[in-house]
């Protein structure tokens, strides 16, 4: 599934609830390199609600402190020539930074002037740094739950379910309704899979109707954050619904896993109402997206690899010899260690295929 009209501003038409949901997602778009349809990615600037400081974020690489002002700025008498000392307290990675951030400030000041600089610092080692990112982004207002409110409509409408117009999660999306009885967070597990140790960073959604119950939609973006929706709070007397979608962002691919519902659907839509995820279970959700977000060359390493496995098949299926295959393989694979800055140096890559019988 494709998001339309949700890529920027410009050509959003307006649309609060594709934007707010946009932008409360962004940091996590940027710093794993998130395919787009067009332009590069921003660097962006998060602060870290737990610790304080701000990091500057880009992509494919570990959050760093960004240069900031710790104090106001303080200002000394004019001396002798009538000219005031102004001395700044700024945390940075390097003196340099410093020194340019400072420097930057003052130039975009309409009231300093500066006239001569003279630059000592006191500096700490400046990293790595590591942020949890879990509390740096809400999905807690009322657009971006709209925003995951819609995710879960199309999913349903793209696999041919009819949703009644009074329903709760209609109503709420086109800001008729309150969210209560259409969305929410849930406190324990909704979706299980069975014998998965680690699932790889995903988003994911499934569809669950049980005879005589409610229509509900599990929605998991970035492995963190997951919500309830009800589509449908009527019970049905249409046939058992169960549909299910997992796309690995670290591989950039669907994968397929066997998963287990833990609830009934009436049990599940009775998590709706509650939007804040509680802090153990938002530290066990976020584990997995933090490996990746401060080890870039871990998610480097999966996507290189589920790429050249595409590729590797796409030529086979062209009939192509399986030295042009591997090659093809291995140049895919160089392409997305070059995006990170590394060198592939060695690619082996060994196929098992399964013989027919």
């Amino acid at each position: 599934m494709l998001t339309k009209r949700a890529t920027c501003n410009a050509c959003n038409s307006g649309n609060a609830v594709d934007e707010a949901l946009i932008q409360a997602l962004a940091p996590f778009a940027v710093i794993l390199d998130v395919p787009r349809d067009r332009t590069k990615h921003p660097e962006l600037s998060l602060k870290d609600e737990e610790q304080g400081p701000m990091y500057s974020i880009a992509p494919r690489r570990p959050p760093r402190l960004a240069p900031q002002f710790v104090a106001p700025p303080v200002k000394e008498p004019p001396d002798t020539e009538g000219l005031s000392r102004l001395t700044f307290q700024v945390v940075a990675v390097s003196e340099d930074e410093a020194r340019g951030f400072v420097r930057q400030r003052c130039m975009q000041s309409k009231r300093v002037h500066v006239v001569r600089e003279e630059f000592s610092a006191s500096t700490e080692p400046g990293g790595p740094f590591t942020v949890t990112l879990v509390n740096g982004a809400s999905l807690t207002t009322p657009d971006s739950l709209r925003g995951v409110t819609k995710i879960a409509a199309s999913y349903a409408r793209a696999m041919g379910v009819r949703l009644p117009a009074g329903s709760p999660a209609l109503k709420f999306l086109r800001g008729h309704a309150e969210p209560a009885r259409a969305i929410g967070v849930p406190s324990r597990d909704v979706v299980t899979f069975p014998g998965v140790q680690h699932l790889p960073l995903h988003h994911a959604l499934f569809l669950k109707r049980d005879v005589g119950g409610p229509l509900i939609a599990h929605v998991v973006l970035f492995s963190i954050f997951e919500f309830v929706v009800v589509l449908d709070e009527e019970a049905s007397a249409e046939p058992p619904l169960n549909h299910g979608y997992l796309w690995s962002v670290s591989a950039g691919q669907p994968v397929i896993f066997n998963y287990l519902w833990a609830e009934s659907s009436q049990a599940i839509a009775a998590h709706c109402g509650t939007f804040v995820q509680s802090g153990p279970r938002a530290e066990l959700r976020g584990a997995w997206p933090r490996h990746y977000i401060n080890n870039p060359r871990e998610l480097c390493r999966e996507r290189s690899v589920s790429a050249a496995g595409r590729e590797y098949f796409i030529r086979k299926d062209q009939r192509a010899s399986e030295e042009d295959a591997l090659s093809a393989a291995r140049e895919r694979a160089a392409a997305i260690f070059a995006r990170f800055g590394l060198t592939l140096e060695e690619f082996e890559m060994t196929v098992t295929q399964k013989q027919s019988a």
